[in-house]
């Protein structure tokens, strides 16, 4: 069977990140596991649901004029 997405369950490693459980650097990495997206750390058990994070507020661009 063919999957439908090919990056599900690939990790992506992010360039410069620090886990924020353990404190290593460039061992955090991105993915997506039966529909939802993760970060997670590769030196510690670290894991965390990436929709269980705050959303920033929107932004608002406003020109002046000049």
């Amino acid at each position: 069977m063919v999957s439908s997405n090919p990056h599900k369950g690939r990790k992506r490693f992010i360039a410069g990140a620090v886990c924020p459980g353990c404190g290593v650097e460039d061992k955090v990495f991105t993915m997506t596991e039966d529909g939802a997206a993760y970060r997670g750390c590769n030196e510690c058990d670290f894991r965390e649901k990436l929709d269980d994070l705050p959303v920033a507020p929107d932004v608002q661009v406003v020109k002046l004029p000049g």
